[in-house]
């Protein structure tokens, strides 16, 4: 498993809640004001965290970057820039997945911007974090995940349209329109499409007498593999309401909603072992832990993940469970990991204050 861009920037926002887990605000993605341009720019993860007083709160603000090669001065001198041109941040760190030039380093120092480097975690847990003292290695702590998903083992669809057609044929390469008869932005192919309403029919089977029969004469295997699919199966069909997915077909001259899909086939559960991959972020100026977790995958095509953060100072693991979605695999967009209502109304009473 290799961690994209903006999973490693959503992991690292999970790590920085669990460095302050006072924090009462942890965003992904956030938008914040540079004086010097007067316009909201991105920062890949802020949090505030309350001082003690319910007042006063300090702004921690981080750039991920997830690089080929050690920053360098160039690009560590840009951020430190971008970030102190932000007054209302109050600390700065910079977390590289591929470490920093010695230039670089001193450049974050001069302008009070920490340098953090993201990188796999290998050495045993007690180095690092003085509560898990004796511990072993995190692979040794975590050795494996086991997810069961109900699947589909193989299936026929039929398609149920806003008017009465004639049987027409299609492909997983079929584009799927929108209203206004362009390319549809969630399910551009009929294969995106059904992915998703495969997805919809068996968490609609979950609570089906069917799988609960399934989940019962389910057997263990006797010998775990690293991946490894189990399974019993049975006939079933199953109607997915899609008239909410606002998905059309192009058939002739004319574009026509999908309001359902009919499917028979076969379902069987799935046991799928993940070995989980292990990161730890730490200042390059002292090598202390900053934070670090343990991820993996479930191995559906949503794309959940589960992490499990660190904290440095206690015991307290923190379990996540998260999927970026595809219009999140490139950027991410003032995605909330936590908000407290006490902060999301001491900040709308200021923004309402003469």
């Amino acid at each position: 498993m290799m961690l994209s861009p903006m999973q490693m920037q959503y992991i690292v926002g999970l790590c920085c809640l669990r460095h302050d887990p006072n924090a009462v605000e942890v965003i992904v993605g956030d938008m914040v004001r540079d004086a010097v341009t007067e316009t909201d720019r991105d920062v890949d993860v802020t949090l505030r965290v309350n001082e003690g007083d319910k007042e006063a709160y300090a702004f921690k603000a981080y750039e991920v970057k997830k690089e080929a090669r050690p920053l360098d001065v160039t690009s560590v001198e840009q951020l430190c820039s971008k970030l102190n041109d932000m007054p209302e941040i109050t600390h700065r760190g910079i977390i590289s997945a591929s470490g920093f030039t010695d230039p670089a380093i001193k450049k974050a120092r001069h302008n009070n911007v920490i340098p953090f480097i993201l990188k796999k975690w290998d050495v045993p847990i007690g180095e690092k974090f003085t509560a898990f003292s004796g511990t072993g290695k995190p692979s040794e702590f975590f050795q494996e995940f086991t997810s069961y998903l109900l699947c589909w083992a193989d299936h026929y669809s039929w398609f149920n349209m806003d008017d009465n057609l004639e049987k027409f044929s299609w492909d997983y390469s079929y584009k799927v329109l929108n209203h206004k008869g362009k390319i549809h932005p969630d399910f551009p192919t009929i294969k995106k499409f059904m992915e998703k309403v495969l997805m919809k029919s068996t968490e609609q089977l979950l609570s089906s007498d069917l799988a609960k029969h399934l989940a019962n004469t389910y057997k263990t295997p006797a010998t775990l593999l690293s991946s490894v699919d189990y399974s019993a199966s049975d006939i079933t069909i199953d109607l997915v309401d899609t008239d909410n997915f606002n998905a059309y077909l192009k058939v002739g001259s004319n574009i026509r909603k999908i309001k359902s899909v009919e499917i028979s086939g076969s379902i069987r559960w799935e046991r799928r072992i993940v070995l989980p991959e292990f990161y730890i972020i730490e200042s390059v100026l002292d090598g202390s832990a900053f934070s670090a977790a343990a991820v993996a995958s479930y191995g559906s095509i949503d794309g959940k993940m589960l992490a499990i953060t660190f904290p440095t100072d206690t015991r307290e693991l923190g379990i996540e469970t998260f999927s970026l979605g595809e219009k999140n695999e490139n950027i991410i967009r003032k995605m909330m990991i936590r908000q407290s209502e006490n902060i999301k109304n001491n900040m709308s009473a200021n923004h309402n204050a003469p």
